[in-house]
């Protein structure tokens, strides 16, 4: 008697464990989060307790140890064609990828994540932008001629709050063979982000020091107002800005007198980004510049590409 009670035990918890379990099926797709930070979407093909191995769309087969998982998100087919206009090939959002971090000049403060790295290419040159962990970002930018030169790094500060995020950087800069390298300075910065990486606004505010040769100088205080909003199925609406106080002093003639001019610069940029795929996107920006009382118009037209 005692062992058919046992027996009706086991088999009433088994029924139970049964139905506690969420209902799932070969073909679902989840998205894994390590505690590294990075992420993975794809599919379980088994799972003993310990580890799991999956069927990522990226890499392909991986064993993950559970204790490096940080959390498994399962993907709502359902909402994902409701909401298509939100996702790109691949089932990876529009808003998820190292494109969301700049604007048109200036950057967020969102982070490049770690193993997206991009470059990208406009009028006055090329730039590459790479993450070194998951919030420290490094680039390199240049002209077609490669000279000027500039480092720039940035490293980003989350909240508690997802959608308010901070970073601080800094831009090195050295005219390179130009002068023979007799001009140096740097941009450093610090900006707030509001919102997620769909649309968002970001207030900046640094300091700009560049010296050139014959004691020719720039320098002085900027800010700059960025936004992007998603206003399509893949483009977003880029603005970009930067409002400054610039001294300048100049020496036309080697030992001549040296001149000061103290002037407001700005400039205003709208434009427009589209994104096809996954690892590319143009933009179509306009800006408008002025320095002092002289204003002139600037065609940007930049290519995104992922690697």
């Amino acid at each position: 008697m005692k062992k058919i009670f046992a027996i009706c035990v086991l088999l009433t918890l088994s029924t139970v464990a049964a139905w506690a379990q969420p209902e799932t099926s070969p073909t679902d797709r989840f998205t894994f989060t390590l505690k590294n930070g990075t992420e993975y979407t794809g599919t379980i093909i088994s799972d003993d307790g310990r580890e799991m191995l999956i069927q990522t769309e990226t890499i392909g087969k991986l064993y993950v140890n559970k204790t490096d998982l940080k959390g498994i998100r399962k993907i709502d087919e359902k909402k994902v064609e409701e909401f298509e206009e939100n996702f790109l090939t691949g089932g990876r959002y529009l808003d998820d990828g190292p494109f969301t971090t700049r604007y048109n000049i200036t950057t967020n403060a969102l982070p490049i994540k770690k193993g997206e790295n991009y470059a990208m290419t406009n009028f006055h040159g090329p730039e590459v932008h790479f993450a070194v962990s998951n919030r420290l970002n490094l680039g390199i930018m240049t002209t077609w001629i490669a000279s000027p030169l500039a480092l720039a790094a940035k490293y980003s500060i989350p909240t508690k709050n997802p959608k308010i995020n901070f970073s601080l950087g800094t831009i090195l800069m050295t005219s390179g063979y130009w002068s023979n390298f007799r001009g140096y300075g740097h941009l450093s910065f610090g900006n707030v982000t509001l919102g997620d990486r769909l649309n968002n606004l970001t207030l900046s505010a640094g300091y700009f020091s560049f010296t050139g040769p014959s004691n020719n100088s720039l320098r002085g205080p900027l800010a700059s107002i960025g936004a992007s909003f998603k206003v399509g199925p893949k483009a977003n609406f880029i603005f970009d800005s930067m409002f400054g106080f610039i001294d300048y002093k100049y020496q036309f003639l080697r030992g001549a007198d040296v001149s000061q001019f103290n002037g407001k610069a700005f400039m205003l940029s709208p434009g427009m980004r589209f994104q096809s795929t996954e690892s590319f996107a143009w933009q179509l920006s306009m800006a408008a510049i002025a320095v002092d009382k002289v204003g002139f118009p600037a065609p940007f037209l930049t290519l995104f590409k992922k690697f």
